[in-house]
């Protein structure tokens, strides 16, 4: 798709805006406009969800929001500091020390996050996979922004605030 390829770009740590604003800003609108049609599948709604964010210099989220299609996301333990699959799609919504794939693998429970209490990018997205009629997409997100407790040392964490933690190592390195 290419508007998820722009997207990436945009993103991309060498990509400088400097007369290119009127070309993104006609991206990011056509992006919003599409991620809205009601005949796409969950996989191309995903993928656009996670450009229009993109195009909108959302560079953390934008990108990372396509693994709600491989339903895998990793994470860090805020207390104990281990390494986390986050497991979020048809083969459950867990959290695992382990690599779920390929395993019969389960852990603990990520509980979504409250409807009532969804704002800002959160509640587009739900709001986009609700319009949908996308009730598994609508979970997927509330999981991606829910909690959970770490299968190692029982701390419960804010599942996105584990995933941004493993993100802020990766960039470190």
């Amino acid at each position: 798709m290419p508007l998820v390829l722009a997207g990436d770009i945009v993103t991309s740590r060498e990509f400088r805006i400097g007369g290119f604003e009127e070309t993104v800003e006609g991206l990011r609108t056509m992006a919003f406009k599409t991620v809205a049609e009601k005949a796409l599948s969950r996989s191309d709604r995903i993928y656009l969800m996670s450009a229009a964010l993109s195009l909108t210099g959302e560079d953390r989220w934008g990108p990372e929001l396509v693994h709600l299609n491989d339903e895998e996301f990793m994470g860090i333990c805020p207390s104990c500091k281990t390494e986390l699959y986050l497991t979020i799609g048809e083969n459950g919504y867990f959290v695992s020390k382990e690599d779920p794939v390929g395993a019969n693998a389960r852990g603990q429970e990520i509980v979504p996050y409250e409807i009532d209490a969804l704002n800002g990018i959160r509640a587009w997205l739900h709001e986009i996979a609700i319009n949908a009629a996308d009730t598994e997409l609508a979970r997927r997100i509330r999981c991606l922004f829910g909690r959970s407790t770490c299968p190692i040392c029982a701390a419960p964490f804010e599942i996105a605030e584990s995933i941004e933690r493993f993100w802020r190592i990766c960039a470190l390195q």
